[in-house]
């Protein structure tokens, strides 16, 4: 009996009652672990297209740090036939000659948080872009555009943001586009730098929060 009682005190110490006036939530994944999110799937479909062509391709993803969904990306695409590394914690003077490594041992696309890769290095191994997740700074995108896009770029360069449709992202892409657009009409090559005056008199998380109010 006492052995029976310690066990239901042990129980309720464990799994607390919701309190009042709250509701429990469980929130189940949205996909199986071995199916492909509808994300995954398009991103598989660009790579072998790109891949076909013989372009390199950058993969850039916001979630790096403690929900970190590179190695997912990385092992999918593993699955699908295609190498791709992930630049990790790398001393910011050593990253160009450890991408050149990588591209020359067989690497064709390279996946990254855009803040690594937002200055001071030219990526003209690469000639696509694919932006799985937007970064939220104009200022950032804008410049992890001009990574592939330098002196020395024989190539077109082909860039994608692969959003879901009627979400926040969706929003967001549109202000920034249209921040950019006015931008460049404004200032033409040195958008970059009315961008980062942007960036700081002005909080597109504000100007999204405001259109979804």
């Amino acid at each position: 009996a006492n052995t029976t009682r310690k066990a239901r005190a042990t129980d309720r110490s464990e799994h607390p009652k919701t309190p009042p006036g709250m509701e429990a939530m469980t929130l189940h994944p949205a996909v199986a672990f071995e199916e492909l999110l509808p994300k995954e799937a398009e991103l598989i479909r660009i790579l072998k297209a790109e891949l076909a062509e013989g372009r390199k391709v950058l993969v850039y993803v916001r979630q790096t740090g403690t929900r970190d969904i590179q190695p997912r990306l990385q092992q999918i695409l593993k699955d699908a036939g295609i190498k791709a590394s992930i630049l990790g914690s790398i001393d910011p003077q050593k990253r160009e000659a450890w991408i050149d490594a990588q591209v020359a041992t067989g690497t064709r696309v390279l996946i990254t948080n855009p803040r690594k890769v937002e200055t001071g290095l030219d990526l003209i191994q690469f000639q696509s872009l694919i932006f799985y997740e937007l970064d939220y700074s104009l200022f950032t995108t804008w410049q992890a555009m001009r990574r592939v896009w330098r002196i020395g770029q024989n190539y077109p360069v082909k860039t994608y943001f692969l959003i879901y449709r009627n979400t926040m992202e969706d929003r967001a892409l549109t202000i920034m586009g249209s921040k950019v657009k006015a931008a460049k009409t404004l200032y033409g090559d040195t958008a970059g730098s009315a961008l980062a005056n942007e960036a700081e008199t002005s909080d597109l998380m504000a100007e999204l929060a405001r259109q979804i109010l």
